[in-house]
Parts: C-alpha cells; structure tokens; sequence
C-alpha cells in the first residue's frame, strides 16, 4: 500500500524518546531501565520500553521477567500489566534462550488463540516477527506467567514486545515522511499542525487530508481547538464538504489500533487509486494518530500518566486534568457546531473476542439501518473484518468496565449524545487472528479488476498488512454507504445492491427485537416450562412421576399448548417474514449458482466457487438464523 505511492512500510524501531528525559515531560530516569544478567544484557531505555525487573532461573539460558505496571511507584499506580517491550544483547548466534514473564495480567482467552511475542532484530530482519514456538502460559497465585523461547539468529541485539509496537518516535518519523510527500503533490490537500499538548506536554499531532475542491480562503477559526501556538491552521473548507474524523491508541498498548490507522492513512494517500481520490473530493479528513502520548511514550497499556482511563472522560473533559479527551471532544465539536460533521471512528484493539469487529450505538429503526448496513459493507470489503461480531445494543452503552467505569463517558457514546451522529463507532481488532475470515469478491467495475477477493480461512492470523486492510476497509465501506463507489463489491454480492441491502437490514433488526420478546416472554413464565427451555436453548431436566400425574390431572399440557398458541398469534406475522427472508435468500444464491454451472462443462465435483458461494451464504445467514432460533419450536 504504502510502496504504490513511493514509500517504505512504516516498521517501529526502538528509539530514545528525547521528551523522556525533559524535566515536565515525565522524566523516566529515576527507574531503572537496564539489568546485566551475566553475558546477557536487557534495557528499556528506549520510547515504549517496559520491564519491571530481570532475573536469571537457575535454570542456564531461562529468565524471569516482571512487567512494570502502569504509573509503577506513583500513588496512582494501577493493575494493569500486559505491556512488554525490551532489548536483549550479548547472546551468540544460534542460542536459544528462554523467558517467563511472571505477573501479567490473565490473558488466557488471547494465548489460547495462538497469541505470540514478537521480535525484531535491526539490520537482520525487516519486519516484527512472531516467535517460532508457542507459547506456554498458566495462572499463578493471582497473576499469569507467559513462557516463551527464542533462537537467536545472530549476535545483534533483538528486540521483544508483546504485541507489534509503534511508539511516539516511529508515529513522528512516519508523519515527518507524509509531510514531506503531501507536500511534493497537488492533488490534494495536507496540513499538520498540534492539536494540543498532554499533560506532559507532549504534543497531539492533527493531519488534515482532502483534495482542494470547496477550499476556502480563510483558515479555521483561531479558537477552533483549545490549543495555542499550533503553527499553520488548516485551510478551511466548504461545510457542505463532509467532516470524516479518526482517532487512534487512548490506550497506548493497544497497537493494533495504531496499524489499522496507517492502513487507513496510506490508502487514503493513493495518487491513482479512484477510491482514495472520490474519498478526498467528498470528505475533509481530521486524522488523530496518537490520542494519549504520555501513556504510549512511557509504556503504559491502558492509562495516562495519571493513571486514568482517558476514553471514560469524554462526557465532561476537564481541560485541567484531562487535556487530551478535552482537545478532541473540541474538535468533534467545533465540526458539529459547523454542521459538517459526518463520520468518527475510535481505533482500539481486543483480547478477548476474535477477528475486527464495531461497537455501534443502539439507535431509532431507521438510523440504525445505517450503521447495519455501514458495519455489512466493511465486511464485504475486508476479510477480517467480522460483521456477526458488531454489537449495537443499548447495554453496551452503559455498561461497566472491571474498573466499575461507564461506558457512558466513552468516545463513542459520549460523542454520540452530544452530537446525536449517526455514524460513530469504536473499532476493535484482536491483537492475534481473525477466528474465521470473510470471503470477499473482487473490487471491479466489470472491465477492470482493483482489488483481487479473498477465500474463507479460519484462524488466520493478523500482521501489519492485515491490520491496514481493516483501515482500508474502513473507506471503502462509506463510499458504499454512500454509493460513490465506482469498484463496488456489493454488486456481486447476494444483495447486488443498496436496496436490498436496506430491506435485509431492516429484517436483521426485526429478528433482533423478536428474539428479544420472546426471551422476555419466557422470562414471565414462573416455572421453566418447554416453549423457555426452547427460546434459552437450555435443556429440560426430566419431570417426576408426581408432576406429570398432576399436569394430566389439572389440564396443564393443554394450557401450555394455549400459550404457546397465543405468541405465535402475536408475533406470526414477523415469523413468517423473517422465513420468507431467509428462503428468498437462499433461492436467489441457488439460482446464481446453477446458473454459473450451465455456463461450465456438465461432469465432475463441484467447483470451489460453488462450495464458497454456499459457504458464504451459511455464515451470512447466521444473523438471522441465530436471532430466530428460539422461535424454532413451533
């Protein structure tokens, strides 16, 4: 992606961050960030380093390793140890050398999907790898042990990290090398200026991308952000020119949140691509590649430098305390205020559920149509993108996290009441694999092929490329919201086109609120009869003599077979609709499919594409059939 436009693939390599050591900025020093364990040498003195301490086993070759917390030795430390990242040094070539990092927090679910460490060595290998054994992991006492082994191909140092890093210093190399190429171009637009400062004073950098159609002569309004001494402000534009805003890693260990940002910035930086350039004519992009700077330069996994959660303080940011959450909250708002304001999307990563999937507001019918259809579409043009993943119900709007905080105060749902915009949505994506991955057709516009499909794979796991598909992915689905999409993979679809992709929708939400009244139904039944064990999917114990001697004698089966009578009077209407959605779907691809085959030679088994095609309609038949399977009783 990045090569098509003359650019090497930004890869992280671990730097000294220079604000580390600058008094107010979160002076690392008083730690200790290097430990010499016989020839072996580990450090952490670089920008996203962290080790609490290093120990040798008195096993040869093995070493402990504790996982410094985030804001260790603060009266603000927290829980949170997942995070890891150091050098090692002084090893020969072909030593194999073993690691067990002893108090992480429990991530069982993520290594029991094949979760690896990962290494890189400069000079040697070009990208992070994972690596090449599994690793073996276990609860202890109330904490996690991870063990892993590495073979040294070399004498040079090699870097570890618990997932593919990218610090601050990579992010300002990888923007310093997009300035210097936007600015080669005319055809388009970029600017980057400081959206603020963290609490440290670390800067917010904010990119600006669209093409110079609806650009006006005035810039942005000097109190358009909460920031002073920002340099050049953005040229403004046109406000019939839709605002398109992405934020990435409030949580600094998070990335993967990072790597789907680049995914979406390199292609919405394509010079030829028809795509990236109808998605710079139509939206004014405000690009936030790095919302919590201090937590991610200091190697925290989840919190600030104060300890917090900054995606819980969205509803009333205090400029004081929460200088980040404040600036971007700003932003969004100044935009809505414009009435420009059109699409955000928050980048985050996920531990426990596979593949990507979207947190989606829990909206009215017709709004929420939207958002199924938006969610349906990046699926239909990303492979790891799971749409049977996406949440979009009102719980997951208020719930609580293990912190006991709200969701109330996230980006999305705070954002989402104060604007009311339909097109707000959390990103997540596993740090691992996909656990079963879409099959995608080709991005044609029938004569000319731009992106190739993709078959069905399960347990596919992710790397740099993967991860930007998703960003990629992210674009294209809003053009095909918008249907401004000239390569549009909906037409060879089985809902070959906006319509009935809006009717399916629509019977998605419609199965979603039947499965949920007939739970509820089942609720009220004071005794678990047959129709709730039906609508839970649980089974029955068997009854005793006595009670079936006593529901003869009272007439008691004969009063279940009214009740089970009068809910489906009640909701038959919508049964039926719901079956005649599922079988038309089913006829339709049936029909394609023997189609194709008279076009083909008679003889032989079944083509690949064929067995794909029913594959496909298996999984994406799965919404509805799972949300009216408690009806499936009658």
């Amino acid at each position: 992606m990045w090569r098509a436009i003359g650019l090497d693939e930004p890869v992280a390599s671990p730097q000294l961050d220079p604000s580390s050591s600058v008094e107010g900025k979160g002076n690392q020093d008083g730690r200790q960030r290097e430990w010499s364990c016989g020839r072996l040498k580990f450090r952490t003195d670089f920008d996203s380093g962290n080790l609490g301490d290093v120990i040798p086993c008195t096993k040869e070759g093995e070493y402990d390793l504790w996982v410094r917390p985030d804001c260790s030795g603060q009266a603000c430390e927290t829980k949170h140890r997942t995070w890891f990242y150091f050098g090692v040094s002084g090893q020969s070539a072909n030593e194999v050398v073993s690691f067990n990092v002893v108090n992480m927090n429990k991530q069982a679910k993520l290594y029991s999907f094949d979760m690896r460490p990962v290494y890189f060595t400069p000079g040697s290998t070009e990208q992070w790898l994972p690596t090449s054994d599994p690793v073996r992991h276990q609860a202890v006492n109330s904490g996690f042990k991870i063990s892993f082994s590495h073979r040294f191909e070399s004498a040079r140092e090699t870097f570890f990290a618990f997932c593919i890093p990218f610090s601050c210093t990579d992010n300002e190399r990888l923007m310093a090398t997009v300035q210097k190429h936007a600015e080669q171009r005319d055809d388009l637009y970029f600017c980057r200026e400081i959206l603020g400062y963290s609490k440290h004073g670390r800067p917010i950098d904010l990119l600006t991308i669209t093409s110079k159609g609806g650009m006006l002569d005035s810039a942005e309004a000097p109190l358009s952000y909460p920031c002073v001494d920002r340099g050049d402000a953005a040229r403004a534009f046109d406000p019939k020119k839709k605002i398109f805003v992405v934020t990435s890693r409030v949580h600094p260990g998070e990335t993967p949140a990072t790597h789907v940002f680049n995914g979406f910035l390199g292609f919405l930086l394509q010079r030829d691509d028809e795509r990236a350039i109808k998605l710079r004519e139509k939206f004014v992009f405000k690009l936030i590649p790095i919302v919590n700077p201090d937590g991610v330069s200091f190697g925290h996994y989840r919190s600030d430098s104060q300890g917090q959660n900054l995606n819980r303080f969205y509803d009333d940011p205090k400029p004081d305390l929460y200088p980040e959450t404040f600036a971007v909250k700003s932003l969004i708002m100044y935009y809505f205020g414009k009435g420009s304001l059109e699409v955000c999307i928050d980048l985050h990563a996920h531990a426990n559920r596979m593949g990507s999937f979207a947190y989606c507001n829990h909206l009215g019918s017709q709004q929420q149509i939207d958002t199924i259809m938006y969610t349906k579409l990046v699926a239909m043009n990303c492979p790891y993108f799971d749409f049977r993943s996406c949440s979009f119900s009102e719980r997951n709007m208020s719930i609580k996290d293990k912190n006991g905080e709200s969701k109330e105060g996230s980006n999305r749902v705070a954002l989402y009441r104060s604007t009311n915009l339909v097109h707000i949505y959390t990103i997540e994506t596993n740090y691992s694999c996909a656990s079963l991955t879409t099959a995608v057709t080709d991005a044609t516009d029938g004569t000319k092929t731009l992106s190739p499909g993709y078959k069905v794979q399960s347990r596919k796991k992710f790397t740099v490329d993967s991860f930007g598909q998703i960003g990629k992915a992210l674009l294209v689905g809003m053009l095909d919201v918008r249907e401004w999409n000239p390569y549009s993979r909906l037409k060879s679809s089985e809902f070959k086109n906006m319509q009935i992709l809006r009717n399916w929708a629509s019977s998605y939400i419609n199965a979603s609120v039947l499965s949920k009244k007939f739970k509820s139904l089942s609720a009220l039944s004071p005794k678990k009869s047959s129709v709730a064990a039906a609508a839970t999917d649980k089974p029955l114990p068997k009854p005793r003599r006595s009670s079936i001697s006593a529901a003869r004698g009272d007439g008691g089966g004969e009063n279940k077979k009214e009740r089970r009578k009068s809910i489906f009077d009640q909701n038959k209407e919508l049964i039926r609709a719901m079956s005649l959605e599922n079988r038309e779907r089913r006829r339709s691809i049936a029909l394609q499919n023997e189609a194709e085959k008279d076009k083909r030679a008679v003889g032989g088994d079944k083509s690949v594409s064929d067995k794909l095609n029913v594959q496909r309609l298996e999984l994406d038949g799965v919404e509805t059939n799972e949300n009216i399977k408690a009806v499936r009783w009658f």
